[in-house]
């Protein structure tokens, strides 16, 4: 791989269309070069019992392209 990680993350607040936060690819630990895989542990505050939903897209790219996954996920703030 040329690069693997996590392309973006966007956490929306109950049902808002603008991101109450994101991280993107170059933002520090998102992703990493000349690797085969990538894992760590992103962190955005939250408020306590507020519902949010996280949109998490991953890649991994080498000379023959890009590829992308994206998952969506619902969680309560801790």
């Amino acid at each position: 791989m040329d690069k693997v990680g996590c392309e973006s993350i966007y956490i929306y607040k109950d049902t808002s269309s603008t991101p109450a936060g994101s991280r993107l690819e170059d933002d520090f630990g998102m992703s990493k070069t000349d690797a085969s895989s990538h894992k760590n542990t992103i962190s955005l505050p939250a408020s306590a019992g507020v519902k949010y939903t996280v949109v998490v897209t991953i890649f991994a790219e080498n000379s023959d392209g890009r590829d992308t996954r994206q998952e969506t996920f619902s969680v309560t703030g801790k």
